[in-house]
């Protein structure tokens, strides 16, 4: 654009598909809240749930900065070969089988949630995994990346905006259901501790007036004299 590709660097500062920039910060600290958010709220019966939860959201934060989920790509060309399509994004393979597997071990803990919160767990782990593994698995099938300039394709950049998006929104829809449920926790935890303050104060004296004096010794010392 007007001669300079990149307008001084503001390019890569703002694309989806670069690294170490805007939008890598915003999803790092995006992932790393909802694993903040899980460490600090206190949680019901399925607490080793929450706490290998948070982990995995903050290794998740981590791995968004480091882009650690690329080193499997060597390993699974050495063992499967050079495969192209929908595969091409060879890390997606031990990325599924991870969330699969996940997500199994996670069924009675997610059916123990509120309907409503399950839907939003539900659609929420959606479009996370839909974008980061279901677009990219698309877009090597559009995008011939044997190419040098397939990054430059306009199916390339628009395909890559949608895939960062998915992820993005399904971040901030998990966000605010852990926030939503902490407040809730936090508000029933608040009203459980005044109904033990209250019902261990001891109770006030009555106040009032004192009782008038009976008239009645007063009618019998007058009544002897």
């Amino acid at each position: 654009m007007l001669g300079y590709p990149t307008l001084y660097g503001l390019v890569d500062l703002f694309y989806v598909d670069e690294e170490a920039n805007l939008p890598t910060a915003y999803q790092f600290l995006a992932l790393l809240s909802c694993s903040v958010v899980m460490a600090i709220t206190p949680h019901d019966s399925y607490r080793l749930h929450w706490k290998v939860l948070a982990i995995v959201f903050a290794c998740l934060a981590f791995d968004e900065l480091a882009g650690i989920h690329e080193l499997t790509m060597t390993p699974m060309e050495r063992g499967f070969g050079d495969m192209q399509g929908i595969w091409s994004p060879k890390w997606v393979i031990p990325g599924l089988i991870a969330v699969a597997a996940v997500g199994f071990a996670y069924l009675k803990f997610l059916f123990h949630l509120e309907r409503r919160e399950q839907v939003q767990v539900v659609a929420a782990a959606a479009l996370f995994v839909g974008g980061a593994a279901g677009v990219e698995m698309l877009t090597g099938a559009l995008v011939d990346n044997s190419d040098p300039a397939f990054k430059l394709n306009l199916a390339y950049a628009s395909m890559t905006h949608v895939e960062e998006a998915m992820e993005m929104f399904g971040i901030l829809v998990f966000l605010d259901f852990l926030l939503r449920r902490s407040g809730r926790i936090t508000l029933a935890t608040e009203a459980g501790e005044r109904s033990r303050e209250a019902l261990h104060r001891p109770a006030p004296a009555a106040v009032g007036r004192p009782a008038p004096s009976s008239p009645a010794p007063a009618r019998k010392a007058a009544a002897r004299r």
